[in-house]
């Protein structure tokens, strides 16, 4: 009995020792930080703080009105998500902009509905129109800038200077961009040195009258000099 022991002592200690070699083992120490000399993290940190300030500068009101246009069809979509594509008036042709309001509601309806529509705010950098024929000179860009041309006060343009007009260039007269563009036409048309040496062609078109292929009715070669 007593060997029978000693045996399954020395069995249960071979398997501990099999079961605790690790070639490879995690430590569990906590990683060693020195907070005396911190260093080495002042550019991180100057970074992150520059990034947080830009982020705030770039932080915006939010905007009064979004442009919203639809992106997927509607085919097979599920009746209740067609419902609100009528009420917001998204279910004609796809890329057709509609104007909404940007409040609770209609944003509740928007993020339903947010997989199958794009949405951009309507920023006025030129500021709102004053006047009702502001109105007429307006434009909506596809970046969501809703352009307002004013028109102009009397102070207000009293304050415009008047700008001398330019001299014309005399007729006979050319300067070096008209050069330019002339030069390169005659080269492209391989006509650089034409006005010097011209071409004396002996023989005409057609002028055996052999040439049946080539007699004019569809105009073949009416734009070449060279026979």
């Amino acid at each position: 009995m007593a060997a029978l022991c000693r045996a399954l002592q020395v069995r249960l200690s071979v398997y501990n020792v099999l079961n605790t070699q690790v070639r490879y083992r995690r430590s569990n120490r906590p990683l060693e930080i020195y907070p005396e000399n911190m260093s080495w993290a002042k550019p991180i940190y100057e970074l992150q703080e520059q990034k947080m300030k830009e982020e705030k500068e770039k932080k915006q009101e939010p905007a009064m009105l979004h442009m919203v246009w639809r992106v997927k069809k509607l085919a097979g979509r599920p009746y209740w998500e067609k419902d609100v594509m009528k009420i917001l008036k998204l279910d004609g042709k796809m890329f057709q902009v509609q104007i909404h309001k940007n409040t609770p509601e209609v944003n509740d309806m928007l993020k339903f509905v947010k997989h199958l529509i794009e949405i951009k705010p309507i920023t006025f950098p030129y500021g709102l129109p004053t006047d009702e024929t502001d109105y007429e000179h307006c434009l909506l860009q596809d970046n969501g800038e809703f352009v307002v041309t004013q028109k102009l006060n009397g102070a207000d343009a009293d304050e415009i200077k008047v700008v001398d007009k330019p001299e014309k260039i005399p007729e006979n007269q050319m300067d070096l961009e008209t050069i330019k563009a002339d030069n390169r036409k005659k080269l492209q048309s391989f006509s650089l040195m034409s006005e010097y040496f011209q071409a004396n062609y002996e023989y005409k078109y057609n002028q055996d009258k052999k040439e049946y292929r080539y007699n004019g009715d569809h105009n073949i070669g009416a734009g070449r000099d060279w026979y």
